[in-house]
């Protein structure tokens, strides 16, 4: 039969390949024959990490390693130093530039202050901002309007709530049936199936790499081991940090 010679032609050139490796490797020492067997294997398991870890082009991987090998070269890491110190500097400048007097409170008081001190304190530290918050002049930090009616709310529900801890709902029942509605009316806003769910996060950031986590996780369970995201260059930091 056809597939009876195939598979016999088969053998006799593995039989062939494997006895001329045997006799070229016979004169080489069984010790040098385990080094090289177990340095080519983490070589290989190196490369193959290198590769998969990330979705960067393996030339542009390589270069950025090279770059930061180079870094290490003592002319060129006091420059950097340099530079870096300089920029320290100007950001320090520019976050404190408000703070004349530059005294902080790094130690917990000997005495507890009392509460005019910490009104005061509060009163003095919110008067570093320059910003007309209250005009609506801010992007993307405020997402509402400041009215003295709205402060009043928050700071009546918030003298209820202050000592909740919504990680034990059976102890505040009342956080977790307000965490609950609040995830619904997003979830109904998607026109999100009954069965879904969400989570309440602490901001953007965290909502993006909770929501990649999701997807991730996602991706598992189908047998994607290696996702991938597909953003423009001017999505949110976030994804980065993702990564």
């Amino acid at each position: 039969m056809v597939i009876s010679g195939t598979v016999q032609l088969l053998a006799s050139r593995i039989s062939d390949g494997h006895n001329a490796v045997s006799n070229r490797l016979r004169s080489v020492d069984p010790l040098w024959l385990i080094l090289g067997t177990v340095g080519g294997t983490v070589v290989y398991l190196k490369v193959i990490h290198l590769y998969r870890r990330s979705e960067e082009p393996l030339l542009k991987r390589l270069s950025a390693y090279a770059f930061s090998q180079f870094r290490r070269l003592p002319m060129v890491k006091a420059k950097i130093d340099k530079e870096l110190a300089g920029a320290k500097k100007e950001i320090l400048e520019a976050i404190h530039k408000d703070d004349s007097d530059r005294v902080f409170i790094s130690e917990l008081p000997n005495a507890a202050l009392s509460t005019d001190s910490v009104l005061e304190l509060a009163s003095k530290y919110d008067m570093y901002g320059k910003f007309a918050i209250d005009e609506g002049r801010v992007s993307g930090a405020v997402y509402t309007d400041r009215s003295p009616e709205h402060i009043d709310l928050l700071t009546k529900v918030y003298s209820k709530y202050a000592y909740s801890n919504p990680l034990h709902p059976d102890v505040f029942p009342g956080a977790r049936k307000m965490e609950a509605e609040t995830i619904r009316m997003v979830l109904n806003l998607y026109n999100a199936p009954p069965e879904s769910s969400g989570s309440l996060t602490t901001g953007g950031t965290e909502s993006i790499i909770m929501a990649c986590l999701a997807y991730r996780n996602r991706a598992l369970q189908l047998g994607i081991e290696n996702p991938v995201i597909v953003c423009a260059v001017t999505a949110h930091a976030a994804f980065d940090k993702v990564k």
